[in-house]
């Protein structure tokens, strides 16, 4: 395989995730539940995929670094949306989006002053479990709605998430704001 298509391949799977997910949110949300649950996983395999494949060819690029982690926090929060404001009798609980604001906020707190610096943005190992965490729970949520049985691990997988995107949120707030400083300390040399 040329070099080419593989530094396209990971970067059409993020393009995938970011496009299709939320319908695939719109599919849950209106009852459609196999077609979300087909788009739900997709997503998750090709979020795996779209990384591994990247550093197994040794061609991380510059709009992957970007259009990854905008096509997770799209597919996530129109899954958590969907989710929390369809007609369903189990919801993610207000811990759980709460969470999920606190971590993602923290990443965008950061985003402007890294680009100043020069910092380029990688998840963290919280980070990326966190997001797994969350596709596993919309997995099995949606799961559920077709076979009550796999409502059980529900409140489980709820904790493990709001566990992960917590400690995910404490770590990105820590390097946010320790950009924020470096951001402040740098422009205060320029004045």
């Amino acid at each position: 395989m040329g070099r080419r298509l593989k530094e396209v391949i990971p970067n059409l799977l993020s393009g995938f995730r970011l496009a299709f997910s939320p319908i695939g949110a719109f599919c849950l949300y209106s009852g459609s539940w196999s077609c979300a649950l087909v788009v739900l996983a997709l997503a998750a395999v090709s979020d795996f995929l779209d990384g591994f494949l990247a550093r197994r060819w040794g061609v991380e690029s510059q709009l992957g670094v970007i259009l990854d982690p905008a096509a997770d926090k799209v597919a996530l929060f129109s899954y958590l949306l969907a989710l929390w404001a369809g007609p369903f009798d189990f919801k993610p609980s207000e811990v759980l989006v709460l969470s999920f604001l606190f971590k993602e906020a923290a990443v965008l707190f950061g985003i402007p002053f890294g680009a100043r610096l020069g910092f380029v943005p990688r998840p963290s190992f919280w980070g990326k479990a966190a997001t797994y965490a969350l596709f596993t729970y919309f997995l099995v949520f949606v799961l559920s709605l077709r076979w009550s049985v796999f409502g059980v691990f529900l409140p489980w997988l709820e904790g493990i998430s709001v566990f992960l995107l917590l400690l995910a949120g404490l770590g990105y707030w820590r390097r946010s704001l320790g950009l924020f400083l470096k951001y402040l300390k740098n422009h205060g040399r320029e004045n």
